[in-house]
């Protein structure tokens, strides 16, 4: 996890990491039921009931491009519904749009053509609505994004539609909107499947950039995290020095909180840029 940009730090001093962080804190969740009801609540301009906070967040390039197919004998067509999304997202109303989307695909009678092309409006607009979310530090927070990007992946799969972000477009939006832990999930995911490779250094940075950012957020006075904080920040301090980064903020902040002798008792945490410790390993042994 990586801070905002890369110096070398003098002295051992640390800086705070700089962030764009706002209260606001937008929960994905369904609304209503069936694809009727939400027709009827369309036609009544009663609008999707959401616990979303704050301004709508600004337009994405595009919405999602979608081809029906003729409806066959029997099945339901989701043209009205298609529409109502569409119109939600050209108003930049991401939540809206997936919430919608995902209540459609609960409908058993839908044309099998048309529930592919809700499914892909509920992860494009869910993709949207995830990254429009104003960050918080918190663990819990940091975690629930998490979880909403893996449903997305999930539902994805589930209804084979392509997802829209390679992952490492994910992991550069996850740390541009400052969701450190996001985007270490989107690089090792990245990692995991041979889209991204351990010799590159700008991912190296960005992951040891989070690392760190978590590691100094979760090691505030009075957090509950200062454990798993100072994991996180020996974690990136380990990074740094088995790819030669040069940055030195990780060992920084950890001399601040636990003195030159203190740091060697904190492990690093298992990563995958990091070879496996053998038992007896002593951590820091080389800071």
């Amino acid at each position: 996890m990586s801070p905002s940009d890369y110096r070398d730090v003098k002295d051992q001093t640390t800086k705070e990491p700089s962030t764009s962080l706002a209260p606001a804190d937008r929960r994905f969740r369904i609304v209503g039921g069936g694809l009727g009801a939400l027709l009827l609540l369309a036609v009544l301009g009663v609008g999707i009931v959401l616990s979303e906070g704050g301004k709508d967040p600004p337009p994405a390039p595009s919405p999602a491009t979608v081809e029906l197919s003729t409806p066959e004998s029997g099945c339901r067509a989701a043209r009205d519904i298609l529409a109502l999304i569409g119109d939600y997202e050209r108003a930049a109303k991401w939540q809206q749009a997936a919430d919608a989307a995902v209540i459609a695909l609960d409908s058993a009678d839908l044309c099998p053509g048309h529930r592919s092309a809700l499914a892909a409006k509920a992860v494009h607009a869910g993709v949207e609505a995830l990254f429009a979310t104003s960050a918080a530090t918190d663990p819990a927070t940091q975690r629930q994004q998490v979880d909403r990007y893996v449903t997305l992946h999930r539902l994805a799969e589930r209804y084979v539609v392509t997802f829209p972000l390679s992952n490492r477009q994910a992991a550069e939006r996850a740390r541009q909107g400052s969701w450190f832990l996001l985007s270490l999930r989107a690089w090792d995911d990245g990692l995991a499947s041979g889209e991204i490779s351990s010799g590159d250094l700008t991912f190296v940075r960005s992951y040891y950039s989070n690392l760190y950012d978590l590691g100094y957020w979760w090691t505030q006075p009075g957090a509950t995290t200062r454990d798993e904080g100072m994991q996180l920040l020996a974690t990136a301090n380990a990074i740094d020095q088995r790819y030669m980064l040069g940055d030195g903020q990780g060992l920084g902040r950890l001399r601040q909180l636990l003195g030159e002798d203190g740091v060697a008792r904190i492990a690093p945490l298992p990563c995958p840029l990091l070879p496996v410790s053998a038992p007896g390993d002593q951590p820091g042994a080389s800071r």
